[in-house]
This record gives structure tokens, sequence and C-alpha cells, in this order.
């Protein structure tokens, strides 16, 4: 059999390693069994870009309470109402802009300001993607930044393929595999190099074993077992 047809044969027999969902903690270094997609909005509601005051109308702006990070202010601004929030706060409802701490003050217990264009400083629900985006593909390989994405998309585990599992043979009467080679002799290095490759490419050598030349079909005989 020439290397050509050899090689034809081995991808021929290839199969797809299954698939299974992990959590995060277990998904570093392996590769996306399927697209990973947003499971609702990001962001998934209307949030303040900028610690200030949520307004409605033209001021002068009389402050109807406060917005916190996690917690929202649930009531609804009418012209001429504002409320006190925080980065990342939901805008509540009526608001039609952020206007920035840094350019509020107050006189006679009311918020003046400049008047901001219409939604300044508030990103919109779905800004960054909307449900069912794709934001990689099947096949990708998955890193701290790709487990932050999948959290930041609502997952809790990822689909992934197990690690490819190899069985290393070096074959070879000349080699030593240890220490400094003798006359004649050779100093395998495709034995250390071949295992740090794999886990370099996702994969994972499981056995490693030395093959000698003789007798003759030992290395059939290796392979089959």
């Amino acid at each position: 059999m020439t290397w050509a047809e050899a090689r034809m044969l081995a991808y021929g027999s290839a199969r797809p390693i299954g698939s299974r969902s992990v959590p995060f903690d277990d998904a570093a270094g392996l590769t996306l069994a399927e697209d990973l997609r947003t499971l609702r909005p990001v962001p998934a509601f209307d949030t303040a870009a900028m610690d200030g005051f949520a307004v409605s109308g033209p001021g002068p702006w009389r402050i109807r309470g406060i917005a916190r990070a996690g917690t929202a202010w649930r009531g609804m601004l009418a012209s001429g109402d504002g409320v006190e929030i925080s980065t990342g706060a939901l805008v509540p409802s009526g608001a039609v802009a952020v206007l920035p701490k840094e350019l509020a003050s107050f006189a006679d217990g009311r918020l003046l300001g400049p008047e901001q264009p219409q939604g300044r400083h508030i990103r919109r629900m779905g800004e960054d993607a909307a449900a069912g985006d794709r934001h990689a593909p099947a096949g990708t390989r998955i890193g701290p930044a790709l487990i932050g994405l999948a959290a930041a998309c609502g997952h809790d585990t990822l689909p992934v393929r197990p690690r490819p599992r190899v069985g290393l043979l070096v074959s070879g009467d000349e080699l030593d595999l240890s220490g400094v080679p003798g006359a004649g002799r050779v100093r395998d290095a495709l034995g250390p190099l071949i295992p740090a490759l794999v886990a370099e490419l996702g994969g994972e050598t499981v056995s490693s074993r030395h093959v000698p030349d003789q007798p003759a079909g030992g290395l059939a005989a290796a392979v089959h077992a």
C-alpha cells in the first residue's frame, strides 16, 4: 500500500467524536460541538451607560427615586421627572436620556443640567446582540474569552466534543529512548514531541509504546492491539 493510499484509508475510517454538554470549568481547551448563540438579547433591558440621572422631558427635574445596578426603580417617569441612576441599572419607563453626573447640579431641590438628545447614554435592549445571534461557530476552540461570552449570552454549560485520545507507536530498531544515543544509534525525539503537539492541538495522548522493526509484523500487531 502506498502512503497516499494509507492516508485515504485513514481518512475514510475516521468518524466524528460524539458531543456532550459540560460546565464552564471543564470546557477550556475543548471545541464547540454547536454554534454559540445568545439565549436572550444583550443587553437584556435598556440600561444606563453613565452614572447620573435618568430624565424625562426638559429640565429642571424633580427627583423621584434611585435606580442602582440590580435594584430597579419601578415607577414611570412623567415629563419633568428624573431618578438618580448608576451605570448598568435598568432605565425607568418614560426616561428619554441619562444626564451624566458631572453635568448635573441642584437648585431649590430641583435637578439642573443641559438637555440631552433622545436616547443619550442609554444602551438599548439588544443593542449588542439579538436573541439567537451566532457568536462562534461549531469547531471553535474554547478559551477564557469564549467562556465569558457564553456566560454573557445566558449559558451555564457548553456543548463540546471531547478531546481526541491518541495512542502513539514509535517504530525503529535504531532508537534509544533515553539519554545520549550510543554509536550508530539515534535518540527518539518523536516520542517526547508528539504528546506535547497533540496536547497543543487539543488532544490527549493515552499511551506511548516503542515497537522494534523486528520481528517482521510486529508493528501491524501493535496497531491491531
